[in-house]
Parts: C-alpha cells; sequence; structure tokens
C-alpha cells in the first residue's frame, strides 16, 4: 500500500474533538497491533495470554477517557453531508422504522426502544439525536451510513466490491478497479473510516482518497504515506547500480 488515511463522516467543526481522538485511538490501535505481530514473530514463540485484548480494549479506551465530561454526556451527532434520506436508508438497515416525517425533520423508532431524531442544523448539516445518554445507537447508524456511502461510490465507479462485517461490529470494504488498484475501507464501530489504497504509486493514491472523500462528503483527518508514495511510474523499472 502507498498510502494510510483515516476520514470522517462528522462535522469537522463541530465533532473536531471527536475527530482528533478517532485519529490518537487509530494510532494507539496500529502501535499495540504491531507490538502484538513483533511478540508473535519473535523466535521465542510468546503466548499471548487470554486478558491480551482485554489490555488492547483498555488501550483504545484510555484515549477516551480524557474527553470533556460535557463531551461524555452529548447525545447527538452532526454529519457532514444534508441528505435526510441517505441517513435515514442507514438506519432503515439496521431496523429503525420511520414515526414521523415533516420538512426537514424524521423520526425513527427501533424495536429495541431506541429513538432516533434526524434534523437539519442551521448550517444544514444533519444532527442525529437519540434518547439514551450513549452515543451506540447514533454510531451505529453512522457506522452503516458510512459504509452505504463507501459501497454506491465504488459501484458507480465500476469496482468489484465485496464487505464483511466483523465480530467486533466493524465493516470492511474491498474494491477492486480492473486496472489493478485496490481499495480497502474499514469502517469502524463510530462510522470513522480507514482506507488502505493499494496497487499504485506516487500522488495518484492521493488522488483516489480525495475523490473518495469528496464524493461520499467525509474529510480526511489523518495520512500516513509508505515508501511507494514517492516513488514515481516512471521510477518504477530497474535499478541500475
Amino acid at each position: 500500500m502507498s498510502t494510510t488515511a483515516i476520514v470522517t463522516p462528522y462535522d469537522p467543526e463541530k465533532e473536531r474533538v471527536r475527530n482528533e481522538l478517532a485519529v490518537r485511538e487509530e494510532h494507539a490501535l496500529a502501535e499495540h497491533r504491531e507490538a502484538m505481530r513483533k511478540e508473535l514473530l519473535s523466535p521465542r514463540r510468546f503466548q499471548l495470554p487470554a486478558q491480551c485484548s482485554k489490555e488492547l480494549l483498555s488501550t483504545c479506551r484510555l484515549q477516551f477517557q480524557e474527553q470533556p465530561r460535557m463531551l461524555l454526556q452529548q447525545n447527538s451527532l452532526s454529519l457532514n453531508t444534508s441528505s435526510l434520506n441517505l441517513v435515514g436508508s442507514a438506519a432503515k438497515s439496521i431496523g429503525y422504522i420511520p414515526r414521523t416525517q415533516t420538512t426537514g425533520r424524521v423520526e425513527l423508532v427501533h424495536p429495541s426502544g431506541s429513538l432516533l431524531m434526524l434534523s437539519l442544523s442551521k448550517s444544514g448539516k444533519v444532527e442525529l439525536t437519540g434518547n439514551r445518554e450513549n452515543l451506540t445507537d447514533l454510531k451505529s447508524v453512522t457506522r452503516e451510513y458510512s459504509a452505504l456511502r463507501l459501497v454506491e461510490y465504488f459501484k458507480e465507479q465500476r469496482m468489484e466490491v465485496r464487505h464483511v462485517r466483523t465480530v467486533q461490529g466493524e465493516i470492511i470494504i474491498e474494491a477492486k478497479a480492473r486496472t489493478g488498484e485496490k481499495v480497502t475501507a474499514d469502517v469502524r464501530q463510530e462510522g470513522i473510516v480507514v482506507l488502505d489504497v493499494n496497487g499504485v504509486k506516487g500522488k495518484k493514491c492521493q488522488d483516489i482518497i480525495t475523490a473518495i472523500t469528496r464524493a461520499t462528503e467525509c474529510s480526511q483527518i489523518d495520512t500516513k504515506r509508505k515508501a511507494s508514495y514517492f516513488i514515481n511510474e516512471s521510477q518504477s523499472g530497474s535499478v541500475h547500480v
């Protein structure tokens, strides 16, 4: 892969703190996974203890313990889109049923008792408001929304698309173009997406990520470039020494 990027469907202005925490969590998770990989490949054949997965969760949750108290009590989220229909479709895909609908406002209910209100803010962005103190229900809808937008975009580009849902609740989407480019999108539980671009060299990978973020109304909040990013297509031939 030449570039890994973290993109968010949230309103970059209203959700600035949350987006920053998402980047820090992803970095902590990547570092922990790399440490685990090195231990597994070490000659001493280290056997992971049963509590390893708990330590991994603690590492990530530690990032969120530093959130302001007001943010922890928040029961609404702001998305960087004005489409109530698309967000509503994402909610319906996981069992929400429309109860009332007026101009710029949709109320949905889930068999579990979860209530979800979709409305447009003064800036024209979709606001998700729930009836529970935690944001689990709202994040679930955001996750489905992110996956829906990505799959639609990849299919519009005539890419071969397949996706799986992990036991942790993440959605992994793989899209492959006929020309060989491959994009893997890991949609996290909270809706944040980690994009991996493979099969291209140089700045073309960033062009692909930019096109994805624009088409899905997301924002790129972090980038990690690999060595192949700095190799131009004209430099991919034989190496002379």
